[in-house]
Formats: C-alpha cells, sequence, structure tokens
C-alpha cells in the first residue's frame, strides 16, 4: 500500500472515530439528561401525590395534647366525665384534620375500640345548664362601630323552603346513618372554621349519598374567630354551594348542595366566656359575608347568633353596637330554646323583639338549630332542662310534637329550621344517671325509641 494510501486511511479512520466519540457523549448526555428528567418528574409526582400522615407516636402526641385541654376546659366549667371526653374527642380531631390525618378513619376506630363511648358525642357541646358556666374574660363587643361599604350589599338570599326539619350530627358515619333511619332532610355539622374542604368531602358525600343535605357549623369553641378564618368560609362555599366544584361529578345530587353556614356554636353564652364579644362576633360576621359575596357564592347565606340565652350581657345589643347594619349580612338568626314552653317562649320572643328594636325586618328567618329532651324511657336522670326528669318515651313524644306544634302557631312560617339533639343515645339503656347520655332519637344501638322516634320520623316527614 502506498504511503499517501495509508495516510488517507488513517486520515478516514481518525475521522470516524472522533465522531463516534461525539456521538457517543451526546447520545450518553441525552440519556443521562432523559434519566434526570424523569427523576424530577417522579419526584414530582411523589410530591404531588404524598399525603401526610400520622404514626402512632404523632396521633399519641395529639391525644395527649387533647386530654390536657379538654381536663383544663372541664375542671374550669365543671363539666362531667362524659362531657369531658366528648371535648377531649373534639379536640382531637380537630388536631388530626390539621395534621392531615384522615379524620373519619380515626372516628371509625374510636367507635370500634370504646362502643358507646361519650367520645362518639357530636363534637358541639351544650353548656350544663341555660344559664350555668363561668364568667367570661373578654375583651368586649364594642368595636369601632365603623361599617365599610360593600358594593351591592344585599340581605342575604333565602331559599324556596321554608321548613327545614332534621337532627344535630357530626362528621362521622353513624349520624349519617341515623339521619337517613330517621328521615332527616338535613344534619347539621360541625367543622372547626379554617377547615379546608378536602378534609370536607368524604363527610359531605357521605350525606349526599344517603340524600341529606348538611348544615355546616362552622365551629369556634371559647373563642372568636381571626378575620382570616371568617373569610376562609368564601372556599366553603364556592365547594358545596349550588352550582360548587363538589357537585360536578354528582349532578343527581346539586339538589343537596349547601344554602347556609351556621356561624359559630354558642358564643353568646357564658360557658364558653364569649358572651362579652357580641361587637367582635358581628364582625367576623361581617368579613365571612363579604368573602362570600366577592370570592365565594353568594348563594350561601350566613345564620347569625341572636340568643342573649337569658343572660345579663344582652348579646344582640353589642352586636348591634359594633356593626349597626348586622341584619344585613344575616341569612338568618339563630337560637337554642331547650326546655318546655315556659323556657323557649322567652328565649324565641326575645330574639323576635331584640333584634327588632335596632331595625331588623321580620323576613329574616328563626333557625332552631338545637331543640331536645333526654328519656331514658321513665328512668329518673339529673337533669332535663325542666321537663319531666323521669319522662317516658310516650311523655318525649307528646312533648316533641307538642313543642313544635306551638312553635309554629306562635311564630307561623318564620320559623325555618327545627333541629333536634341528637341522633342516639351515648349510653345504654339504665347506664348511667347522666341526662346528656340520653338525648338520642334512638338508642345507642339505633333502635327506636318507642312512639318517641315515631313523632321523630313524622316531624322529619313534614
Amino acid at each position: 500500500m502506498s504511503a499517501g494510501r495509508v495516510r488517507s486511511f488513517a486520515l478516514l479512520a481518525c475521522t470516524m472515530i472522533a465522531a463516534l466519540t461525539v456521538s457517543l457523549t451526546v447520545s450518553t448526555a441525552a440519556q443521562s439528561a432523559s434519566k434526570r428528567t424523569v427523576v424530577i418528574k417522579n419526584a414530582k409526582t411523589k410530591k404531588t401525590r404524598t399525603v401526610p400522615q400520622c404514626g402512632k407516636a404523632h396521633v399519641a402526641v395529639l391525644r395527649n395534647n387533647a386530654t390536657i385541654r379538654a381536663d383544663r376546659v372541664a375542671k374550669a366549667k365543671r363539666h362531667s366525665k362524659a362531657r369531658r371526653k366528648a371535648l377531649r374527642a373534639s379536640y382531637l380531631a380537630q388536631a388530626l384534620r390539621k395534621a392531615g390525618c384522615s379524620a373519619r378513619s380515626e372516628s371509625q376506630k374510636t367507635a370500634k375500640t370504646t362502643p358507646g363511648s361519650a367520645g362518639q358525642k357530636s363534637t358541639t357541646s351544650r353548656p350544663s345548664a341555660p344559664n350555668g358556666g363561668r364568667s367570661g374574660t373578654g375583651t368586649g363587643g364594642g368595636g369601632t362601630g365603623t361599617t365599610p361599604t360593600v358594593p351591592g350589599v344585599t340581605p342575604s338570599p333565602q331559599t324556596s323552603q321554608s321548613w327545614w326539619t332534621g337532627i344535630q350530627g357530626g362528621a362521622n358515619d353513624w349520624d349519617a346513618r341515623v339521619g337517613a333511619k330517621l328521615g332527616a332532610r338535613i344534619v347539621r355539622v360541625e367543622f372547626a372554621i379554617g377547615t379546608s374542604v378536602a378534609s370536607m368531602r368524604e363527610f359531605v358525600a357521605d350525606y349526599a349519598d344517603r340524600g341529606i343535605r348538611i348544615l355546616p357549623l362552622a365551629g369556634f369553641h371559647g373563642r372568636v374567630p381571626s378575620v382570616g378564618e371568617a373569610q376562609s368560609l368564601a372556599a366553603w362555599t364556592a365547594e358545596f354551594g349550588p352550582g360548587g366544584s363538589f357537585w360536578a361529578s354528582r349532578p343527581a345530587q346539586a339538589h343537596l348542595a349547601i344554602r347556609h353556614i351556621e356561624f359559630g356554636n354558642e358564643t353568646s353564652m357564658s360557658y364558653q366566656g364569649t358572651q362579652k364579644r357580641g361587637g367582635e362576633y358581628a364582625q367576623r360576621v361581617r368579613d365571612a359575608f363579604t368573602a362570600i359575596q366577592s370570592a365565594g357564592n353568594p348563594q350561601v347565606g350566613l345564620l347569625v347568633q341572636a340568643d342573649n340565652a337569658n343572660q345579663s350581657d344582652n348579646w344582640v345589643a353589642q352586636m348591634y353596637a359594633a356593626v349597626p347594619n348586622v341584619h344585613e349580612y344575616a341569612a338568618g338568626w339563630t337560637v337554642h330554646p331547650y326546655g318546655p314552653r315556659t323556657k323557649w317562649q322567652n328565649r324565641i320572643d326575645d330574639v323576635v323583639s331584640e333584634t327588632a328594636r335596632y331595625g331588623a325586618p321580620s323576613s329574616i328567618p328563626i333557625d332552631i338549630t338545637e331543640w331536645g329532651l333526654s328519656t331514658d324511657n321513665g328512668r329518673c336522670l339529673d337533669d332535663n332542662y325542666g321537663w319531666n326528669r323521669c319522662m317516658t318515651y310516650d311523655e318525649a313524644a307528646a312533648a316533641l310534637s307538642g313543642s313544635v306544634a306551638d312553635m309554629r302557631a306562635r311564630y307561623g312560617g318564620r320559623i325555618r329550621h327545627f333541629l333536634v339533639y341528637n341522633g342516639r343515645d351515648l349510653r345504654a339503656n339504665g347506664q348511667t344517671g347522666d341526662r346528656e347520655h340520653y338525648f338520642g332519637l334512638t338508642t345507642i344501638g339505633e333502635q327506636d325509641k318507642g312512639s318517641f322516634t315515631s313523632a321523630a320520623r313524622a316531624l322529619m316527614a313534614m
């Protein structure tokens, strides 16, 4: 082979080797880049799909904190052991929701491990007596009295439905089950204010699957919420209100969309220590309303507390001192008139007269979101809000039917919600003398309480 040809082959070989090296380098880099992309993509996928879980140790810490908090509150307010357990369960459920754990699975676990316990009680707490509890240390309810102009403010919407009957329930499966067995049209369900819509969906779905609309109660026990918490209710309305995103995949159930949110539970009562903070409460009502109108669903109205609770602190006056047009933000006035007519009439009459005194129109409905009586079929209990402590089921049936008839005769169609506390007993027959365990319309085993349950079903069908 000639020298020239050798040089040509050598040059060609070098060129091919260089090209191959470049090709391999590019290919390796491309593969490396591809792998990095996949890793990054997988990392993102994992991140978006990761759901925070609470391990046993974490749950133990949350449970201990809930116990300490419940014991402190129960001691200060002289609650019974049953109510202390109910508070403990409520505080634990709130902590689990904040931590991102499944509140429902925890509730079911509690139901299995402690059947019949007070921990199965709905999270809504009630005072030991209508006027019971310690004095509050609130900051007062005066406020500035300045009401900013909100464009397009009109009274919150009313629905065509003028009479809603149901029960006080909770974010759990047994209240949904009992509500359906009783034929309840609506169940009041408490969620801590600020709860994410993601944490609420499974419970709203469970009730909807049973044909029940919920009345969400935005809970803030023993305090007044922050501005941000009040404004967060806009998210609830956008998700679960008429035309809300939750119903997009459930068009057949869209008629069960929420129509109202109850703003707090018994904040006006002294057992919470907030009875002097009516002005702050009214300001947060305004904040919530404004947010719902601008960023939520204007078709959902707020139910506002107007219950002076037979106390010397005039809650309604405090509200109007801070927000003179508070009634423009109210879709209804809530009141809990426990007891026979000698008690409930004074409470409801006070709502009517006090709100009218400050210019509230009589067209604003009155929403009785709790009413109830305790009965263990003739066995005497420690108290019964003025009713016979040894009430039989037949007597309870007559009291329920008679009270509803008398209220509707006196106040006409102005009463819209009538919700009975609560779906089932918290203890077996004869187990304790605590009235708190026997407010159920059914037994703890979800069996009928004779004519009392029959009267409840007739009420739900009205």
